[in-house]
């Protein structure tokens, strides 16, 4: 039963890409790649395509090059937000991808804002905040996009207005912390916009790519 679902799911597999080599083709009068003769013939392998240009047009060719020259079906990993869309989705399963659960989709706008401190940067206060019922550890706060939406790991919920982060916005160079202190004063704000990442558990995913690994 098993092995007819392999085989079914083979066939899906190269009847969407034959389909999309015959799209791109359209587009592109010669694709030539370079290295491969490096890809294995058997084995489990992955493939690091980044940076890349198109979300979906690189992966595309990706495929069919490591189709044509090394005859393997490449898997790749997508965000579970695009698989939600029907006609992604649909193209997405076929062409057997890995879906991902990224925290910044399922992020909220948080009640308040925020701001840290230089003596303090690893705690976050609050002005007009709910931390004890938005904020639990392992949780993630990203800041907006003029700050380079610099996020930090909640380890410890203090208060409403006060919580524990695991490292500085931006890592321990204390670079983030420079910026969000020089907006801060720049805006002549209370505080900064923020909102709230869920902690993803992605096991699921890492046990579905391992099981791709040993096909």
């Amino acid at each position: 039963m098993a092995d007819r679902r392999v085989s079914a799911d083979g066939i899906a597999y190269d009847t969407m890409l034959l389909f999309w080599r015959i799209v791109t083709n359209l587009f592109f009068r010669e694709i030539r790649p370079r290295g491969a003769f490096n890809i294995p013939r058997q084995g489990p392998v992955i493939f690091v395509a980044g940076p890349h240009a198109n979300q979906f047009l690189d992966p595309l060719l990706l495929m069919s090059e490591a189709h044509r020259d090394a005859r393997r079906r490449v898997s790749f990993l997508i965000a579970a937000k695009s698989m939600k869309r029907k006609a992604i989705g649909l193209f997405a399963s076929l062409m057997s991808s890995i879906p991902v659960i990224r925290a910044a989709d399922d992020a909220k706008t948080g009640k308040g804002v925020v701001y840290i401190t230089a003596e303090q940067p690893t705690i976050l206060y609050g002005v007009n905040t709910k931390f004890t019922l938005e904020l639990a550890p392992k949780k993630q706060v990203m800041l907006g996009k003029a700050l380079n939406f610099a996020t930090a790991e909640v380890v410890e919920v203090i208060s409403d207005t006060e919580a524990r982060l695991k490292k500085e916005f931006g890592g321990e160079s204390g670079k983030g912390t420079a910026k969000i202190l020089d907006a801060l004063k720049e805006k002549d704000a209370q505080g900064l916009d923020y909102k709230v990442m869920p902690f993803v558990d992605q096991a699921e995913m890492y046990s579905a790519v391992y099981d791709k690994l040993k096909q």
